[in-house]
């Protein structure tokens, strides 16, 4: 009777540890995806960025060409 109680409460506490750690892995998923989608989020940004600053480089270099007299090659 005893040991059924042991086995029983041993039982309980494992499947309650094993929800506990079900539960910390998958929040160690969620964060994990919230860091990379993060990630590419602030990447995207900087790319935009630089791209505008080519762009706008760009611009700058067009206007000093037809400043200078047209489009040479050098």
């Amino acid at each position: 009777m005893v040991n059924l109680f042991v086995l029983g409460m041993a039982g309980i506490l494992t499947s309650l540890l094993f929800k506990q750690f079900s539960m910390v892995c998958i929040s160690l998923a969620v964060s994990l995806h919230q860091l990379y989608t993060l990630e590419m989020y602030q990447r995207d940004a900087r790319l935009r960025k630089m791209k505008k600053s080519m762009l706008r480089m760009k611009r700058r270099i067009d206007r000093l060409e037809r400043r200078i007299g047209g489009d040479r090659d050098v």
